[in-house]
């Protein structure tokens, strides 16, 4: 799925360009208008928090978020190239449909946060221009935040260790699962960390294209 292709086509022995090529032209964009604009607009990142922006009200208008790191920090699993690519051009395209959709919608939708749209499986249903591009702001601002460009990462501790291992057996156990829900899906997509408020436990779900697994009350 999207957020891993750097990890699963690394060790297979594909030519670099093609993984390039692969990685660039992953992400659908669901657009309301069929005019292109060029994305060097989105270079000078917004000044907001990505957290802040997850929450804002729409008439604020958003801009693409400033990544926590460099470009190319995340080398050698993921290359400068693959994130300028998700960053600069996905991510951006995705920020520029919502700013139009929203622009053009009127006060019905100007109220309404990013977690509101991608909570709401009404509007997903009316609108899937708007929630699909909306969905893949969000994932994307909470892509960018669960990595770092100064190490760390590895095996949680305190209470996410303790519920990893009652919840899975172990934190092994939790990334084969998270693996091979990930190799299975079809296209482009997210596969998710997340705690299922209904089960009271947490649980894996890989959803395809814009997929959030807040729309079925599960709290990544």
């Amino acid at each position: 799925s999207e957020p891993f292709c750097d990890v699963f086509l690394d060790d297979n022995g594909v030519s670099p360009a093609f993984r390039e090529s692969v990685i660039e032209n992953c992400c659908g964009v669901a657009s309301s208008s069929t005019s292109s604009s060029s994305t060097s607009t989105h270079s000078s990142s917004s000044s907001h928090n990505p957290i802040h922006i997850v929450g804002s009200l729409f008439y604020h208008k958003l801009k693409l978020p400033k990544l926590p790191y460099k470009y190319n920090a995340l080398q050698p699993i993921i290359s400068e190239k693959t994130l300028r690519a998700h960053h600069l051009k996905h991510n951006a395209k995705y920020v520029e449909a919502v700013n139009e959709i929203i622009g053009e919608g009127g006060a019905s939708l100007k109220h309404l946060s990013m977690e509101q749209i991608v909570k709401s499986k009404a509007l997903k249903e009316s609108n899937p221009v708007l929630y699909n591009n909306a969905a893949q702001c969000w994932n994307h601002l909470f892509f960018w935040r669960c990595m770092s460009g100064s190490g760390g990462g590895g095996e949680p501790k305190g209470l996410l260790a303790k519920t990893i291992r009652q919840d899975f057996g172990s934190f092994d156990n939790l990334r084969k699962e998270m693996e091979t829900s990930s190799i299975k899906a079809f296209g482009s997509g997210w596969t998710w960390l997340g705690y299922d408020k209904k089960q009271k436990k947490l649980v894996v779900s890989t959803m395809t294209g814009a997929g959030n697994p807040l729309i079925e009350g599960i709290i990544p």
